[in-house]
C-alpha cells in the first residue's frame, strides 16, 4: 500500500500546472536587433625560426649552440669561427659567412638592430706598439629579411643598420658577416667579438 500511495503522489506532482510566466515584470529594447562589439587582442610576435639556419660559410665555421654570451641551442645562436690570417704573409685575408632563419616573422612595424661587444674582432692576448700589427679586426654586417636588404660595419654597443621601419613580414631573415681583406698583420692568440642583431617592434 505505501508503494502505491508514493506513486500516486509523483503522477500528482507531475501532472500539475506549471506556474505562469510573469510578463508584466519584463523589460524591452527598442528595436529587435542584437549589437556586440567582436574583437581579439594579439601580442607582439617578432621571432627567428628555432630551426637549424643554413649557413653559406666562406672561410669561416659556423656552429649552433651556447657561446657563452647569451645564445642557446634551443634558438640556435652560435659560434662562428673565421679563418681571416692568410698564411703566407700573416696579413688579414677576406673570411665570411652567410646565415638564413627560414620562415622567420614580426607581426607589427620593425626595425633591425645590431650590436657588437668590441665593435670588430679583438685580440686581447697579445699586445705591441709596433702599429704595422692590428689588434681590432673590422668586419661588416648585412641584413636582409622581407623588402629590405642593408648593412653597415660593426661598432661597439648598439649600431644602426641603416634600416627603416618596414611592414609586418614573413619568410627568410638573412644576415651576414664579411670581414675584408686588408694590408695589417695579425697578432697571434684569439680575435674575438659577440654579435647581436635583433628585430625590434618600431615604438
Amino acid at each position: 500500500m505505501k508503494k502505491f500511495l508514493l506513486a500516486g503522489a509523483a503522477i500528482a506532482l507531475i501532472a500539475g500546472p506549471a506556474a505562469a510566466q510573469d510578463w508584466q515584470a519584463q523589460s524591452y529594447g527598442n528595436d529587435g536587433a542584437a549589437w556586440w562589439a567582436v574583437g581579439a587582442d594579439v601580442d607582439t610576435f617578432c621571432k627567428l625560426n628555432a630551426a637549424a639556419p643554413s649557413i653559406n660559410a666562406y672561410r669561416s665555421t659556423a656552429t649552433p649552440g651556447p657561446n657563452g654570451q647569451g645564445g642557446s641551442a634551443a634558438n640556435n645562436d652560435g659560434t662562428l669561427l673565421l679563418d681571416i690570417q692568410e698564411p703566407a704573409t700573416n696579413t688579414i685575408q677576406n673570411a665570411s659567412a652567410f646565415i638564413v632563419y627560414a620562415n622567420s616573422q614580426c607581426n607589427t612595424t620593425f626595425t633591425v638592430t645590431g650590436n657588437s661587444l668590441n665593435g670588430g674582432l679583438l685580440n686581447t692576448e697579445t699586445t705591441t706598439t709596433d702599429t704595422d700589427f692590428v689588434a681590432l679586426v673590422p668586419y661588416n654586417v648585412g641584413v636582409e629579411f622581407g623588402a629590405q636588404n642593408t648593412g653597415g660595419a660593426a661598432a661597439v654597443g648598439n649600431f644602426s643598420l641603416n634600416w627603416t621601419p618596414q611592414q609586418a613580414t614573413a619568410g627568410d631573415f638573412r644576415f651576414s658577416v664579411d670581414v675584408p681583406a686588408a694590408n695589417r698583420l695579425l697578432l697571434e692568440g684569439e680575435y674575438k667579438d659577440f654579435l647581436k642583431v635583433t628585430m625590434t617592434p618600431a615604438a
